[in-house]
């Protein structure tokens, strides 16, 4: 699954690739499951790596990524939602959401969101119902990791705040029971 944008192109991107890593997903995903006791069985994590490609088709890098966790059965119903997200069979937890500066605004974050279901529908035979997220700021951290801001960072409530707008036009809403945003993908 390919990104291609006029941005992308003006910036020598030939085209982005989604690349899907299911097994284990990331530290941060594990962790999450680890300190709610999620089962495996219900939850499997997972990291969609933004990988950037030259017009002659070399490899430019990684530019991003995201790490989720896909949720099946039970662990839909035990989150405390709203009525509609309790219905869902199977959804998508992202807690990150990163993509280098050089290429904020070049259109890859919302195209990930618009595939993200196809994506884990097709490698994780997954059906997803909704996607939900806690819209915190990403930053590299000085060892090169991708973390939370810090929320006392002097950016950080002008981040949020466009981050928070960003996702409101894609279509999430903040969600009660939950200290983050949701998007049904169905009606």
């Amino acid at each position: 699954m390919t990104i291609t944008t006029e941005k992308l192109t003006e910036m020598g991107v030939k085209e982005v690739s989604l690349k899907i890593d299911t097994n284990g997903g990331s530290d941060a995903a594990r962790a999450i499951l680890a300190r709610n006791g999620v089962s495996r069985a219900y939850a499997q994590p997972f990291t969609v790596y933004f990988v950037a490609h030259k017009p002659d088709g070399k490899q430019l890098g990684v530019i991003g990524r995201a790490d989720g966790v896909l949720h099946r059965g039970e662990s839909a119903w035990d989150m405390g939602l709203d009525a509609a997200y309790q219905r869902c069979r199977e959804f998508v937890f992202l807690n990150t959401i990163y993509v280098e500066e050089a290429y904020e605004g070049c259109g890859i974050a919302t195209n990930v969101l618009e595939r993200l279901p196809e994506l884990v529908n097709s490698t994780m035979r997954g059906a997803v119902d909704a996607i939900l997220l806690t819209p915190i700021p990403q930053v590299k951290g000085t060892d090169g990791q991708i973390v939370q801001m810090p929320s006392m960072d002097i950016g950080f409530l002008m981040k949020w705040a466009k981050l928070t707008q960003f996702y409101t036009n894609r279509g999430f809403n903040f969600l009660n029971g939950f200290d983050g945003m949701g998007k049904l993908l169905y009606q």
